[in-house]
């Protein structure tokens, strides 16, 4: 809070200069002496670059930006030595060299300001060894929370104050969540044979007999530091989706599960403790179980991945009206006419109020206007499941991914998803997206009380109590994406990561059911990060 205060100090003095100069003194500047006017717009400019210098200052420390009031200290006196060259330059025509070195001055003590921002935003205290290729386990930001964790639970006194063995225990508790990976990867021998050693301290065979925890094997073994290419291929893909993405989605909610979240529900306790959880062979144990099962779901799901290069040309095309197009029809084994038929029937089943729910999506997501028109449309790849049924995936080109192209999943005449064109997703994966599509509701004239009671008694919606203050009526497809969402932000303040939820709900002029509701909830760890989540309710 000081430190705001100085920057909206420094802020009030430069206005106060910038006006000085370019109010005040104008009138007395002489402007047939061209000295005096390169004077007095040097002085102008000046105020108006420091005047800049604290504002960008206030928004950047307002964002959580650290080091914020040294880093602008720095750059102002190096703007100042700058400007009393250029002032020396203005004052008499030849102070060029005294210029020259006062703005090669200034320039040093700039770069001085960005080494500063630089090493109190990317460079943490515990991650010197940090290396982007290594296990994630002694990353900046695992450290820096846990240490964080350490300060908000006063376990140690503050940071200048850290003794050598306060900052080993932060880096144990750091490594605790990794140790149990490590222990699983050691059981199911996934570590590649370069990674042992005779002259080891101990053994992983005394890791698997439970004669030394793996945290204790991490720290002798590796100093709490490994590279992923130490682990097997198989072991690194698993681990690539389920342990290290964690840091970058930590502040969202992932489509799958994720190590951290399995953990905190592992070690859930009555104080939350996350961060500075001890090691414990019962949560090993435990952890162990889990990340197997996840391993198995991992495989199947890789398993039954759908590859492009599987799919081969029909002979048979099928001709789409909404965009008079005539697509190329591809499947992985070869279709029958009937099916092409009844892909055809599906695809000119696509109504206009389908069209342009798909439309609301790309302009969410590209803020492209007229998706659908932009669209080029060129094969279409029939999916059949072992019960019979069918599903599409139309492909073309559009302008907002020139590159890649998109494929929009069909079902039954119902658009249920969309994704770039380099990948394929299984649109029999999409049961609750078609679903909800399948239960889409008319809520024209739900203003009226009578409608909206009619609704409840037929089971489309129901009302949802969301805190003390707002309750709303929902889809029940809704309400249960909602009800995810509270468990997920369950876990994250159990992990110290969320703070209360908070909901804000959108509605149309005269509408009783809202469009969507936003369900947030802050990260008091990382400043400007929070979950968020948008609850759609009808379109």
């Amino acid at each position: 809070m000081k430190s705001k205060i100085w920057v909206i100090f420094w802020l009030v003095i430069d206005i106060i200069y910038t006006l000085f100069f370019g109010i005040f003194i104008r009138p007395v500047i002489d402007f047939g002496n061209k000295n005096d006017v390169k004077f007095w717009y040097v002085c102008v400019i000046s105020g108006l670059v420091f005047t800049a210098i604290s504002v960008l200052t206030f928004v950047l420390m307002k964002k959580g930006k650290k080091g914020m009031l040294c880093t602008s200290i720095c750059t102002k006196i190096g703007a100042i030595i700058i400007t009393f060259g250029l002032m020396c330059s203005a004052a008499t025509d030849d102070s060029g060299a005294v210029a020259v070195f006062l703005g090669i001055l200034g320039g040093i003590f700039i770069l001085l300001a960005i080494y500063v921002f630089y090493c109190k935003n990317y460079k943490y205290q515990f991650a010197s060894e940090k290396n982007e290729h290594g296990s994630g386990l002694n990353s900046a930001d695992f450290f820096i929370l846990v240490y964080d964790e350490c300060l908000r639970q006063n376990i140690f006194t503050p940071r200048y104050k850290l003794k050598d063995e306060d900052k080993a225990q932060i880096h144990r508790y750091a490594a605790t969540p990794f140790s149990y990976v490590l222990y699983w990867l050691l059981k199911n021998n996934m570590l590649k044979q370069s990674f042992y050693s005779e002259n080891d301290e101990v053994s992983a065979n005394d890791v698997i007999q439970g004669f030394v925890t793996p945290l204790e094997y991490y720290e002798k073994k590796c100093g709490f530091y490994m590279e992923k290419f130490d682990i097997s291929d198989e072991g690194r893909i698993f681990l690539d989706r389920y342990y290290f993405s964690f840091f970058e989605i930590v502040h969202s909610v992932p489509d799958e599960d994720f190590f951290f979240y399995d953990y905190a529900e592992a070690i859930r306790n009555e104080y939350g403790v996350f961060w500075t959880a001890e090691f414990d062979w019962e949560i090993c144990r435990k952890m162990y179980d889990k990340i197997s099962e996840r391993f198995e779901q991992f495989s199947f799901r890789r398993e039954s991945d759908l590859d492009v290069m599987e799919f081969q040309d029909n002979e048979g095309s099928v001709f789409w009206k909404s965009k008079d197009a005539q697509l190329t029809v591809k499947s992985m084994n070869h279709v029958s006419e009937d099916i092409i038929r009844k892909c055809e029937n599906d695809l000119n089943s696509i109504s206009d109020f389908q069209i342009s729910k798909f439309e609301k999506m790309i302009y969410e997501e590209y803020y492209a206007e007229e998706a659908f028109q932009d669209f080029m449309p060129d094969a279409v790849y029939i999916f059949e499941n072992e019960k019979g049924e069918t599903a599409y995936a139309i492909s073309g080109l559009t302008s907002y991914e020139e590159e890649n192209g998109i494929f929009i999943y069909v079902r039954n005449g119902i658009i249920i998803d969309w994704t770039i064109g380099c990948f394929f997703i299984d649109p029999f994966d999409r049961n609750e997206e078609y679903e909800n599509e399948k239960l889409c509701i008319d809520f024209s004239g739900t203003e009226d009380e009578s409608v909206l009671k009619k609704l409840v008694f037929e089971k489309k919606i129901t009302k949802v109590q969301l805190d003390e203050r707002q309750e709303c009526y929902m889809t029940l497809p809704a309400k249960a994406v909602l009800e995810e969402c509270r468990s997920h932000i369950n876990i994250l303040q159990i992990m110290g990561l969320a703070d209360d939820i908070e909901y804000e709900c959108e509605y149309d002029p005269d509408a009783s059911v809202p469009k969507y509701i936003n369900v947030t909830a802050e990260n008091p760890v990382k400043p400007g990060k929070s979950f968020s989540k948008t609850v759609r309710i009808r379109y």
